[in-house]
């Protein structure tokens, strides 16, 4: 079975659509993976320290019939070295996350009680900060050619878990303004998982909602039912 708290941080690198991925040029030369302004606008008033108080006020949810129970140990701050960690491309990330001004992040895991190695058993909540309201903008829009373009690499984390990115396939999620959404396989130690993940910026946030199965079910509308309700939650507070 997948060790919840590797997958939290691999999730972070491969399907976690955090800066690091998620705002790189990669080798793309599109215009829609141009870096980023260097000059940020106004730091915005949010901290790292607020970002716990933004999670899902909840202690479990359901995704195709599944109970999945809010994991305090798993659930955690996330830093620099978080993120890097198991990078298929460590240089090219470091610098990204210092052209986007990561300012800090938190992730909020719910898992299965007893994972049977079948069906749905990790659902992560994600926010990560940057210092603008411009600059977590252009995270979402950047990640098609960045997704693209690392499909077929494969890298190894600091524990040794040994992670293949297989395929990725976007889509437009429902009910959620400007989100990416993305189906993708992943391979960890050769155990390969289905991702369904959805990504949206807010204010200087960049939020993600990530649904993890050992099965390539379709988890669309459940995954997009917990996006909006991390979006009505989190807008109440951030102004986009």
């Amino acid at each position: 079975m997948i060790n919840i708290r590797r997958l939290f941080a691999l999730t972070i690198v491969v399907a976690g659509l955090s800066l690091a991925l998620a705002a790189c040029g990669g080798d793309s030369t599109s215009d829609a993976t141009a870096s980023p302004t260097v000059s940020p606008s106004p730091s915005p008033t949010l901290a790292a320290a607020d970002l716990n108080a933004l999670l899902l006020p909840v202690q479990q949810v359901v995704v195709d019939g599944t109970t999945l129970a809010y994991s305090a140990a798993d659930s955690k701050a996330v830093t620099r070295a978080d993120i890097l960690d198991g990078s298929f491309d460590p240089t090219r990330d470091a610098g990204e996350l210092d052209q986007y001004g990561f300012q800090g992040g938190q992730r909020q895991i719910f898992a299965k009680a007893n994972d049977d190695g079948t069906g749905v058993f990790f659902v992560g909540a994600t926010l990560d900060l940057t210092d603008s309201t411009e600059h977590a903008s252009q995270v979402p829009d950047a990640q098609a050619a960045d997704f693209e373009s690392d499909v077929g690499k494969a890298a190894t984390d600091a524990s040794g878990t040994e992670i293949k990115f297989d395929s990725s396939t976007p889509y437009v999620p429902t009910g959620i303004a400007g989100a990416h959404g993305y189906l993708q396989q992943v391979e960890f130690n050769g155990t390969k998982v289905y991702f369904t993940n959805i990504a949206f910026a807010r204010g200087p946030l960049v939020l993600l909602v990530s649904t993890a199965a050992y099965d390539a079910k379709d988890h669309k509308a459940d995954t997009e039912a917990l996006a909006q309700q991390l979006d009505a939650h989190v807008s109440t507070k951030v102004k986009s």
